[in-house]
């Protein structure tokens, strides 16, 4: 995998935490018709569902889930994104309250369709089920798929979109962000804001020539002469497109634009994820508003998720890297395997994360629960312990040597040969 640049970071980091931070902030004025409110200057929470300052709702909940999914498959798993959706509605997963909460109608039959049929297609295709649910979470797609080409992401959104949102629109919008995103992980200069959409736009058009009229008239850029009298925050997924691209373009900061879009009402929370998760790679994370994101839940994680979608090792790095270690664990004396250079020369060694893993610096053979951790962990924490162990030997000289000779390296090993099969790798 390339080395991930400095902006590449930041852009990234910002695509997540803006859509969390537009979500958090929108909530207040949810459901809310446009101006019939005081308008909103600050992250206050509240809102239909009394939410504390900084708290979101499913747009950022589902973004989490399909994250998760690429991250633990290593790719796009429909059945997998499907199941997490599910654990989200019935268990609260994925939830900064541990609730689900502000579930869309269309999501909701989406997945009591593949609750009864096992299709993870299960999004209708009905002309009246338009609504903006996949294109709110879209981010991790571009993440993800930054290193591929600009078509296999697009098409890795279509997919994602399939899964509980069918109709042509849904699927074209989220294609549309997924361009415009990849292409700000990509590009380190970027021109100005109506030049940049003007171009990516235009690039979609030639890349989908048949796509539906309404699309088309986004991808003409026909709302740059729109007032706002004549952008609308609601659900419907073509409106929330345009109106947070109007934002993008009619402001000149985060938080001008957030604030912007989140004021339009209606369903003033993902209007404003939606703009935020663009307008976040677009400015990067510092441009945040600092004391939205001192308030914002969750935000350490989404921050170490977004890495973790950059910088993912494939399934076959890792593959290739627990064989070679598989066999030089058993042919070797521990003090002669170079399990150091080895993680880095498969790629293991993700930057920028929080490297948070059951052991202990000071004495390393007192963690006896690491069996029974090891059981519960996915893959995302298995990698996380092999980077910790990689790293710590920098300044304790011999822990990886004693790891292999107290059994944990065979343990993760073993655990790592259970979770590659369940990848079918």
């Amino acid at each position: 995998m390339e080395t991930v640049k400095e902006f590449q970071i930041s852009r990234a980091t910002g695509a997540l935490l803006g859509l969390a931070a537009g979500d958090a902030l929108g909530t207040t004025l949810e459901f809310k018709p446009k101006d019939s409110y005081t308008a909103l200057t600050d992250m206050v929470g509240g809102g239909p569902f009394n939410l504390e300052p900084g708290q979101w709702t499913d747009d950022t909940s589902m973004m989490l889930c399909l994250a998760d999914s690429l991250i633990e498959k290593g790719g796009m798993d429909l059945n997998d994104q499907m199941q997490r959706y599910v654990r989200w509605y019935r268990h609260g997963e994925n939830s900064c309250n541990g609730t689900c909460f502000d579930i869309g109608m269309t999501v909701q039959t989406a997945l009591f369709s593949y609750e009864s049929t096992g299709n993870p297609q299960s999004g209708s295709t009905s002309h009246f089920s338009a609504g903006n649910g996949s294109l709110m979470r879209v981010a991790p797609i571009a993440l993800f798929f930054a290193h591929d080409n600009e078509q296999q992401a697009m098409q890795a959104a279509k997919l994602s979109s399939l899964t509980t949102h069918g109709e042509e629109r849904c699927v074209q919008a989220c294609e549309i962000m997924t361009l415009l995103i990849h292409r700000l992980l990509n590009s380190e200069h970027i021109a100005d804001r109506e030049v940049f959409l003007k171009t990516t736009l235009s690039d979609y058009l030639q890349l989908s020539k048949d796509c539906h009229p309404e699309v088309r008239a986004i991808a003409e850029c026909q709302f740059f002469s729109k007032s706002r009298e004549s952008i609308h925050g609601t659900g419907y997924v073509v409106a929330s497109l345009e109106a947070a691209l109007w934002c993008f373009v009619n402001s000149d900061s985060f938080e001008d634009g957030a604030l912007l879009a989140a004021n339009l009402g209606d369903d003033a929370d993902t209007t404003a994820a939606i703009f935020g998760q663009l307008a976040g790679a677009y400015y990067g994370a510092s441009a945040i508003p600092s004391k939205w994101q001192l308030k914002l839940a969750w935000e350490s994680q989404i921050s170490d998720t977004a890495m973790w979608l950059l910088q993912r090792p494939t399934n076959q790095q890792v593959k290739d890297f627990v064989s070679e270690l598989s066999v030089h664990i058993e042919r070797q004396d521990p003090a002669d395997i170079a399990l150091y250079s080895m993680a880095y020369e498969h790629d293991l060694m993700v930057t920028h994360i929080d490297y948070n893993a059951p052991f202990y610096v000071n004495d390393i053979d007192a963690f006896t629960d690491f069996e029974a951790w090891l059981h519960q962990a996915s893959f995302r924490d298995c990698i996380c312990w092999m980077i910790r162990l990689v790293r710590t030997e920098r300044f304790w000289d011999g822990v990886i040597e004693s790891n292999i000779r107290n059994g944990s390296v065979t343990r993760w090993l073993n655990n790592m040969h259970r979770l590659l099969s369940l990848h079918g790798e």
